[in-house]
């Protein structure tokens, strides 16, 4: 009887149902897991490119801020010499004008020296 049973179409049917399922389910599983992996693949690829292009973005910015530093740098260099320039084109002139001064009048300051020295110092130009 166990013979009929197990030779029987319908155990057949049964079993080859089964089989089929299974495969089914497996091939069902590794086509997922085949998708998942590319999945992951692309996001790690997306990532990387991400990652890649801020990267880019940021030594992009660094040196958009270097070369505004450079150039305030350079600017503000700029200043400084002309106003070491223009204060000693103040000392010069007031040196030759204390030098065309009689000799004994050349120590006493007059409130003109006093301004005109507060001017150099300040970095203002004077009248004279």
């Amino acid at each position: 009887m166990m013979w009929k049973i197990v030779t029987s179409p319908l155990t057949w049917a049964i079993v080859a149902g089964a089989v089929l399922i299974g495969g089914v389910w497996w091939l069902a599983e590794n086509r997922y897991a085949a998708g998942a992996d590319a999945g992951r693949a692309e996001i790690r690829a997306e990532w990387t490119a991400a990652n890649l292009q801020a990267e880019q973005d940021r030594r992009a910015a660094e040196r958009r801020v270097e070369e505004k530093a450079t150039a305030a740098a350079k600017a503000h260099a700029a200043e400084i010499e002309k106003t070491k320039a223009d204060a000693q084109e103040m000392i010069d002139a007031y040196r030759a004008d204390l030098a065309a001064r009689p000799a004994e009048a050349r120590c006493a300051l007059t409130p003109d020296d006093v301004r005109r020295l507060r001017d150099i110092a300040a970095g203002r130009r004077t009248g004279k």
